[in-house]
Parts: C-alpha cells; structure tokens; sequence
C-alpha cells in the first residue's frame, strides 16, 4: 500500500505552490510544511495527488484532495478535486491505482464509509480529467474482509 509522504520533498516547489494556490487561501509556508503526497508514475507522467492535511481544509464533506497530472516540460494540470472523508477502518486506504482504462493516467479507487459500511468510487481519467464512472458498496464484515453488497 502506498503511504503518503510529504510534499515538500517529493514534488517541485513551484507545483506546490500552485496547487496551494489555486485551492487555498493558506500561508504558503504554513501549508507547505502541513501538505502531503501520493503519486502514481506513468510513461505519460505522474498522476499526484495531495492531501492538504489541515482542519481549515475540512468541513462537513470531508476534507479537500487535488489531484495534478504532472509532466516534464509542461505546467501542472488539475484533473481530480474533491472533499473526501479521510476517516476509514485501519486498513482501508483512502486511494488506490486502479485499472488502466488505455488513457494516459489510470482510475482511482477511493474508499467512503456509508453508515457502517465501505463504498468504492471509481474514478477515471477522461482525457480532460477523473470522472466518477461508477461504484459499489461493500458489506464490511470482520473476518472476511471486503465483500460485494
């Protein structure tokens, strides 16, 4: 499972300061050092996404994520923002790669409790951006794990 790190040392400081930017009304030093990362490498760049990881950024939807696709020699493209609930079971992750739909940068599974159980979002990238294309909620059952509701 990938974890996040910090961004100050794993993207361009000119890319954080655009998705800070772009997205906040922070202090730039203050959410530099609070702003996390996790990044998915493809041939055709990276997809990255970033946690801002402040209480300022969170509200009755969840908290704000921003995902860029990130290129040499290009700026720095938004394709994925939403407010999500960080707050999952201990061993469900937030986000995973999912499959690659033949586009540039793969889908996103991200994981939202529903009362007491788990949906999965797909989110996949269009050409333009990552679009929900569909999902499904879970039973979460101690033992077994993940099941199909």
């Amino acid at each position: 499972m990938k974890k996040w790190q910090k961004a100050a040392t794993a993207a361009p400081a000119t890319v954080l300061e655009q998705v800070i930017q772009t997205n906040t009304d922070l202090d730039m030093a203050q959410a530099k050092g609070t702003l996390l990362v996790w990044t998915v490498d493809r041939k055709a760049g990276k997809l990255t996404l970033f946690n801002f990881n402040t209480p300022n950024l969170c509200g009755a939807l969840g908290c704000l994520y921003a995902g860029y696709w990130l290129r040499e020699n290009q700026p720095a493209v938004e394709v994925f923002q939403n407010y999500l609930n960080p707050n999952l079971p201990a061993s469900k992750p937030l986000f995973q790669v999912g499959e690659n739909r033949g586009q540039a940068l793969p889908c996103l599974e991200v994981l939202q409790m529903e009362g007491d159980r788990l949906r999965q979002l797909n989110y996949c990238f269009n050409g333009d951006r990552c679009q929900l294309t569909d999902s499904q909620l879970f039973i979460s059952t101690m033992d077994k794990g993940l099941q199909h509701h």
